[in-house]
């Protein structure tokens, strides 16, 4: 799939409209399906992220309260999510991959990474 910026701000945007039940592009069953925790806070695998212990179909639900999606190709990685309290988005695409298998290189990404996000939460 070939996708720029804005189309992916204008998706994030739909799906934060369907996670509060206002949008028709899918019905409230299929939202509820694509955001509704897979397992009971008291039943999380144990191999689940720390950082990202629950998620619905596609979507991850941060230690923060956050709900995002992530994803790469060798060459670009992209991540989203927005909080579903205040209905407010953030975005981030990198014409680098993270790393893959190469710890050391996934580390420092990671180092790169983090100020980047930390600083959109910041945001007005």
């Amino acid at each position: 799939m070939i996708s720029s910026a804005d189309d992916l701000a204008i998706y994030l945007v739909e799906m934060i409209k369907g996670y509060r039940g206002e949008s028709a592009l899918l019905g409230k069953a299929s939202f509820r399906l694509l955001f509704d925790k897979q397992f009971a806070d008291d039943a999380i695998p144990a191999d689940s992220p720390k950082s990202e212990p629950n998620g619905g179909l596609f979507w991850r639900h941060s230690a923060n309260g956050q709900i995002g999606h992530s994803g790469s190709d060798p060459g670009v990685s992209t991540f989203m999510a927005f909080d579903p309290v205040t209905g407010t988005g953030k975005l981030f695409l990198m014409n680098s991959d993270m790393g893959g298998a190469d710890e050391d290189r996934f580390a420092r990404r990671m180092q790169q990474f983090e100020p980047i996000w930390s600083a959109l939460e910041r945001q007005p």
